[in-house]
């Protein structure tokens, strides 16, 4: 809806507006068929589209943009600290337990339970595996619900929400970063990892 308020400072005052884009929701289209309409009157009206990949500016073309200008992948950017820190990581952990970790939202769209479900497949009951998860959400109950019910509710730890600093901590004591999302625009927590 912010591209709704530009397309109308546009058309009332003549201002152009740049449109960078994000949203899995588009990725997905899993928005609405009015949200499309005024996704469209938004990027056929932008004087400039980004988006964080070159997949992802091909699907806005082809959903959303095909008969205006083209959309240039702009990609996000890594932290400086992430960047500054890369050089003083420890060497990989070797000593049990193995840590998997996972860093995002609780939400559907990235698929925890997923990931819960596999790691319960591969490692249920293995004392030298740990599975970590920070973050948080809607769906944080409930997963905790299912690591029980799969019988790994002690092997996996949820942590909450991590500032940048704590993610960094978790990502050099772990052995190995899991992502389970159904999609990723980019995935700054990859490039993190």
């Amino acid at each position: 809806y912010a591209g709704l308020a530009a397309l109308h400072i546009k058309k009332k005052y003549g201002i152009p507006y740049v449109i960078t884009e994000h949203s899995s929701a588009l990725a997905n289209n899993t928005i609405s068929k009015q949200q499309t309409e005024i996704v469209k009157q938004v990027f056929q009206n932008a004087n400039a589209k980004t988006a964080v990949s070159p997949k992802f500016c091909d699907i806005l073309t082809n959903r959303y943009s095909e008969s205006t200008s083209p959309i240039t992948p702009i990609f996000n950017s890594l932290d400086q600290m992430f960047e500054a820190k890369i050089f003083q990581l420890p060497a990989m952990r070797s000593a049990p337990p193995f840590i998997f970790l996972n860093v995002g939202r609780l939400h559907e769209e990235k698929n925890h339970s997923l990931l819960l479900l596999a790691f319960a497949c591969g490692f249920k009951g293995n004392v030298n595996a740990q599975l970590r998860i920070g973050g948080d959400g809607l769906l944080r109950k409930r997963l905790i619900r299912q690591a029980q019910k799969l019988g790994i509710d002690k092997q996996v730890h949820f942590l909450g929400m991590l500032n940048r600093e704590a993610v960094l901590q978790e990502m050099r004591e772990c052995n190995a970063f899991v992502l389970s999302s159904n999609v990723e625009t980019f995935g700054v927590v990859l490039i993190e990892a």
